[in-house]
């Protein structure tokens, strides 16, 4: 877990360049194993447990970004919520299992946003909202699922 904080703070600061989103959730599978078996000098695993939250990670991911519009702010805001998202989940098995849960619904709220937009981007004020949610998630080391949910409240 202290692997993915670190991933997540040395991130850069500037937008990711743009990709499909769960693409990249692989690329930081392969990461973290990487560095925990340079750490240990053995290979690494997961556990099956943390295996399948990325597989479902990806999978949800994948199901989303098909319904943004290719190459549109939507994706690169997704892109961005990839590392955060794969820190609450690795943590708070409570994310696939309730409909309600605070990130949950803010992964929503930034899916909806774009997907009800599929020949030009949200209004800029939404556009910039969302871009500034998404960036103090990405910057909170924590990832707790309080953040989720006071950006929820902002949001709404």
């Amino acid at each position: 877990m202290a692997r993915l904080r670190q991933q997540q703070v040395h991130a850069p600061a500037a937008a990711p360049p743009a990709r499909t989103p769960g693409a990249s959730l692989q690329e930081l599978r392969e990461t973290l194993l990487a560095q925990a078996a340079q750490a240990t000098g053995a290979p690494a695993t997961l556990s099956a447990e943390d295996s399948d939250t990325f597989e479902l990670l990806g999978l949800l991911f994948a199901q989303i970004g098909r319904e943004l519009r290719s190459g549109g702010a939507g994706q690169d805001l997704l892109a961005q919520l990839e590392v955060p998202l794969a820190r609450l989940a690795l943590q708070d098995r409570g994310f696939f299992a309730e409909d309600a849960h605070p990130a949950r619904r803010l992964l929503n709220t930034v899916a909806e946003a774009h997907a009800a937009c599929l020949d030009e981007e949200p209004d800029p004020q939404t556009r910039a909202a969302l871009q500034d949610t998404v960036e103090e998630l990405a910057a909170d080391p924590q990832g707790a699922a309080g953040a989720f949910d006071r950006a929820n409240q902002r949001m709404e």
